[in-house]
């Protein structure tokens, strides 16, 4: 399914049979939410139609086939707008392997349960207003390292994690908030950024959802919103006091690194 920069009403055609009677408002909602990224397995969508726009599939979570909720209510990234979501159940936007997975795989039912859990933790923190939209950097060193910062104050003063920041509106796009979060709090340029991977965290006063970018860069590093630095090793994540949220991301980090995977293609 293309995302809300693309269309107007949902292409029904493209929507699997059982789920034809999606609202085209709960279509707009989930791949805005998502922004490009399978809200399974976290990991950015395999590939993109012929407008740019990257392919995801909207999934019913079980329980949820043959409710309308119509076609005349806005939905989108930050305002559900006047339907509840969580009265016709989850909804979400997976990659085409996850697709399947949760449809015929042995997992099946867990994966099922599992996205009826996460997709209804999204959309409460999002009605209630909880929700924290942020991106983070992975900047290689092309030695086998990344840099990780320090935070210089607030509830996670002194714990570590991934420079970048929050993002300004709903329509800021990810890769310039990232490019503008660097810039802001390390003097850093980035020259390219590549979809990673999407985290979410209940950190409890608050959900996070965390979208992730392996990012080239330029330029030297100063300190302007962190009180340090430093590259770091795929076994050395586990010396460091790391935000909740961004353990998630050095968890995929080191398993990738120490089986000596590239970071780019």
């Amino acid at each position: 399914m293309r995302t809300p920069l693309s269309y107007v009403n949902a292409p029904f055609a493209l929507v699997d049979e059982t789920e034809t009677r999606l609202g085209a408002a709960v279509v707009k909602h989930v791949l805005s939410r998502a922004r490009g990224f399978c809200e399974c397995c976290g990991s950015p969508a395999p590939f993109r139609w012929g407008d740019g726009e990257p392919y995801l599939e909207i999934h019913c979570v079980s329980g949820t086939e043959g409710f309308d909720i119509g076609e005349g209510t806005e939905g989108h990234f930050g305002e559900i707008g006047t339907l509840d979501l969580t009265e016709t159940g989850p909804v979400a936007a997976l990659c085409p392997t996850c697709h399947r997975r949760v449809h015929h795989s042995l997992e099946a039912a867990a994966l099922d349960a599992r996205l009826r859990e996460d997709m209804r933790a999204v959309d409460t923190a999002l009605q209630n207003g909880d929700l924290k939209v942020v991106t983070a950097a992975v900047i290689p060193d092309g030695e086998g390292r990344v840099l990780v910062t320090q935070r210089a104050y607030g509830p996670h003063k002194g714990l570590w994690e991934f420079p970048g920041g929050k993002i300004r509106n709903d329509h800021e796009m990810l890769e310039k908030c990232i490019a503008r979060e660097l810039k802001e709090e390390l003097a850093l340029d980035v020259i390219k950024a590549k979809p990673f991977t999407m985290i979410d965290h209940d950190y409890g006063s608050f959900f996070l959802r965390m979208y992730v970018f392996v990012c080239k860069v330029e330029g030297q590093i100063d300190l302007r919103d962190h009180s340090g630095a430093r590259w770091v090793g795929p076994r050395e994540f586990s010396e460091l006091d790391l935000a909740p949220a961004d353990q998630k991301v050095a968890s995929k980090l080191a398993s990738l690194m120490d089986q000596e995977t590239a970071l780019w293609v």
